[in-house]
């Protein structure tokens, strides 16, 4: 009787167990923070950052939600993406219709008639990665002119910003002639370049806490190039989440993975600030200091940092 009894209450047990919902915690509580505005008449360059966003899912299109309504609310004069542009395996042609469906009824051009300057991710090489570098010429809003490339603005005060796109799947996967041709070009564009304020951007992380964790060749083979030529930031995705970790000499890095998807991420001694939400950043500009700050997919702002200099 006894051995039935126990039988019976274990079984319960059992049951209450599977059927409770997991409970999540925050292991970090960061007050919700506020975007002071700058003066009308201050030179600024605003723009977003996103990555891993290619599903045409439910996500995605919350996502590119919140991304609008921060655009009408802080304005974005441009958008830059951190690759995996289109799951599972990139595009086919220019005339993919993975085009229409996943961005340009998603990131429509009445909300977003901006540019999105382009990186490739993993997913991208699938398929066909020359198509996403091919659509540049025929559209007024993606930009990939070539897997790797750099482009500038001016403010209206001269303050010179660059940025510095990466093919990283090439510097991580591609073979050593590519990787030297690709590393000597960061290198070259970069002491040539006499910008206040030089942003680099691509898809693997040198340093992150989530799923994938660091990457030992960029950090052995691009990391010490971006901390001699003085570059001020770096961001990236891969990771299917939201990061700030802080500077390795001099050197800011953030993931911004967090366009359709979520994985774990752990805060560590170097974290800033992390967060599995589904979300973005935003950035401003300014002749002495850059505003970054990360909204969750609702427009919800999460967390705000300056660099000044």
């Amino acid at each position: 009787m006894r051995r039935l009894l126990f039988l019976f209450v274990s079984s319960l047990l059992l049951v209450s167990s599977s059927c409770a919902q997991p409970r999540v915690v925050n292991p970090r509580s960061v007050p919700s923070p506020r975007i002071d505005s700058v003066d009308r008449a201050t030179p600024r360059l605003t723009f977003l950052v996103f990555g891993d966003w290619g599903t045409g899912g439910k996500g995605q299109k919350q996502v590119a939600d919140g991304m609008a309504d921060v655009r009408r609310r802080l304005g974005a004069d441009m958008v830059l993406g951190t690759g995996d542009n289109f799951y599972n395996s990139g595009v086919q042609s220019v005339s993919d219709p993975q085009w229409e469906r996943k961005f340009e009824r998603v990131y429509d051009s009445a909300r977003f008639p901006i540019l999105f300057a382009m990186t490739l991710g993993n997913h991208d090489y699938g398929k066909n990665p020359a198509a996403q570098v091919a659509y540049t010429k025929g559209s007024t809003r993606w930009y990939m002119p070539s897997r790797y490339y750099t482009f500038s603005r001016v403010l209206a005060d001269s303050t010179m910003v660059q940025f510095f796109a990466l093919d990283t799947q090439d510097l991580v996967r591609g073979n050593k002639t590519a990787r030297a041709k690709q590393l000597d070009w960061l290198d070259s564009v970069l002491a040539a370049s006499a910008a206040r304020w030089k942003i680099v951007f691509g898809h693997h992380p040198p340093f992150s806490n989530g799923a994938h964790g660091n990457n030992r060749r960029l950090i052995k083979e691009v990391v010490p190039i971006l901390e001699r030529r003085g570059v001020t930031a770096l961001f990236s995705g891969h990771d299917h989440d939201l990061q700030a970790l802080r500077p390795v000499n001099g050197v800011r890095y953030f993931v911004s993975g967090g366009g359709a998807g979520a994985r774990s991420v752990a805060w560590k001694n170097n974290t800033l600030f992390a967060a599995t939400n589904l979300g973005f950043a935003w950035c401003r500009v300014t002749s002495d200091r850059m505003t970054i700050a990360f909204f969750d997919r609702y427009g919800k702002a999460l967390w705000k940092d300056e660099i000044r200099q």
